[in-house]
């Protein structure tokens, strides 16, 4: 059986020296998806001198990855499969005209081509737009989300390794106040963390989901059959998006407060202050 998705067939005369792309574009010429020869995961761009063959699987890019804050326990195979999961997020491409573009150092080739609608289904393009349309929507929410995540993990991480310097200093009493707003931030903003994703989804007792789970799970949901998508799912997302609207806009307020204080606080030391 052929692979599903569509099949690219490339020869290359000389193995290329540097990266070979291969991006895929709307009828717009908007950029929907890259693929790279030097991908650390994911699909990775054959480049053998000769025959090359490659599957785009019509998803779109993925959401964000989230930077993992114990890079210990970060493997291949765990990265691999955070990919994964970021993939199944990934919205399908809608039946339509579609271009293929391949780059080799300077040189670059492109390709037509169109996706065509599966015959044996009775639904219309209007209900396939509008799963695709709430499918694109949790996406992006769940990028947001990630990116929210990511900044309040690299803004924890430096706030401790100022926290380290002041309590390492002989001068510590001094640094007090420092000491003491560092671990107020921390948890301020751990706390804000744990009301976008459940950091605890590893432990046998993980708790309860947050907004990152439950867009997740209902992505899943929306993608299971081709329809267009209930007022229920609508509704969902719809509350699930105030929801993380809410925790980013406290967490500018944090920023514009506490963060900038600590910046403050920091700046008496003449340390360099922390940034998102």
């Amino acid at each position: 059986n052929p692979p599903a998705g569509v099949i690219f067939h490339y020869a290359l005369a000389d193995k290329p020296e540097g990266d070979v792309t291969l991006t895929i574009l709307d009828a717009e010429g908007n950029t929907i998806r890259t693929f790279s020869s030097a991908a650390d995961v994911g699909a990775k761009l054959p480049v053998e001198v000769g025959a090359n063959r490659f599957v785009w699987d019509f998803r779109y890019e993925p959401p964000a990855a989230l930077e993992n804050d114990k890079p210990e326990k970060q493997d291949q195979k765990a990265k691999t499969e955070a990919y994964n999961a970021l993939l199944a997020l990934a919205v399908r491409a809608l039946p339509g005209a579609y271009e293929a573009r391949l780059t080799v150092g300077d040189a670059s080739v492109s390709q037509r081509f169109a996706i065509l609608a599966d015959p044996r289904l009775t639904v219309t393009p209007e209900d396939l737009r509008g799963q695709f349309d709430l499918r694109r929507g949790i996406r992006d929410q769940v990028d947001g989300v990630h990116r929210s995540i990511n900044q309040i993990r690299r803004l924890r991480k430096q706030v401790e390794s100022w926290e380290e310097r002041a309590k390492a200093d002989d001068g510590q009493e001094r640094h007090k106040n420092l000491i003491e707003a560092a671990t107020t931030l921390k948890e301020k903003l751990t706390a804000l963390e744990g009301e976008l994703i459940n950091s605890n989804a590893d432990k046998p007792q993980p708790g309860p989901a947050q907004p990152k789970e439950k867009l997740a799970t209902l992505s899943a949901m929306v993608d299971e059959s081709d329809d267009a998508p209930t007022q229920g799912a609508l509704e969902v997302y719809a509350l699930l998006s105030e929801q993380v609207g809410s925790v980013q806009r406290r967490i500018q307020e944090l920023l514009d407060g506490d963060v900038a204080a600590f910046n403050e606080l920091v700046r008496a030391t003449g340390l360099p202050t922390v940034g998102g």
